[in-house]
């Protein structure tokens, strides 16, 4: 989950800025190794047992769960500031998948080393266990938008959150952001087949409301995006999290 909200050395009280992955990492400087891994490689098998935690600082990831008849789910895509294996227990099982979809470079943190910078900064210790809590309510969102929202809502709603995620690191420009998935790992994370998928999209485009270029996401106008989709991004924010209103202003 995005661990991008931490708050700086200089905050005052209710003026909480956003550290980037690169200042994340200075917390832990001589305490981590920096570990690159090329496109479409795995990171983590779901089932290991580790005693690191992993940040991710560049590239892209895909965090997934695999039934043994070989059917898998997308739970996440990973972007820079976000963290795997944050069970601080030693060596505790990793319960999902994680690969990368674009070149990537990870910081590798002992949970013992982790616990203890933890213990000794306070402001930053509140930020990781805020951005747990903002994790677990992603995934509860997301668990049951799968259940609730018909097959464009969930487009719409991926779409909508993976462009509100960049924003909220200023990751966006002129209503664009990244977006290196395919339309295979758009259908996994949204529990779909790839052609109603790519039927999906195209209406989306067709209604003037996205577009897909060079690996970017064009997003026409988002209010009505995030209406279609019933987004509400909340869920992002835990408790500084900002009106509806809000949320459908670009």
């Amino acid at each position: 989950m995005l661990f991008s909200g931490l708050p700086t050395r200089q905050e005052s009280k209710g003026d909480v800025q956003r550290l980037s992955s690169s200042d994340l990492v200075m917390h832990f400087f001589g305490q981590q190794t920096l570990q690159s891994y090329r496109a479409h490689e795995t990171i983590l098998n779901q089932g290991d047992c580790t005693g690191y935690v992993f940040i991710l600082v560049r590239g892209w990831t895909e965090r997934r769960l695999g039934l043994p008849d070989g059917r898998c789910q997308t739970l996440s895509f990973g972007m820079p500031g976000d963290l795997y294996c944050t069970d601080l227990r030693a060596r505790a099982p990793v319960n999902y998948t994680v690969s990368t979809i674009t070149p990537v470079t990870i910081a590798i943190v002992g949970k013992l080393e982790f616990r203890a910078v933890l213990t000794g900064n306070p402001s930053l210790s509140r930020a990781f266990w805020r951005e747990q809590q903002a994790s677990l309510a992603i995934q509860q969102r997301w668990t049951g938008m799968l259940g609730l929202l018909g097959a464009t809502e969930k487009v719409a709603h991926l779409f909508c959150e993976i462009y509100k995620r960049q924003e909220h690191r200023g990751g966006t420009r002129d209503g664009a952001c990244v977006f290196p998935m395919t339309q295979t790992q758009i259908a996994r994370a949204c529990g779909l087949t790839q052609v109603h998928t790519n039927r999906t999209i195209q209406d989306l485009r067709r209604r003037g409301l996205i577009a897909l270029r060079s690996r970017r996401l064009v997003v026409s106008d988002f209010e009505a995006l995030a209406r279609l989709a019933q987004y509400d991004c909340g869920y992002l924010d835990g408790e500084n999290a900002p009106t509806k209103a809000a949320c459908a202003t670009v």
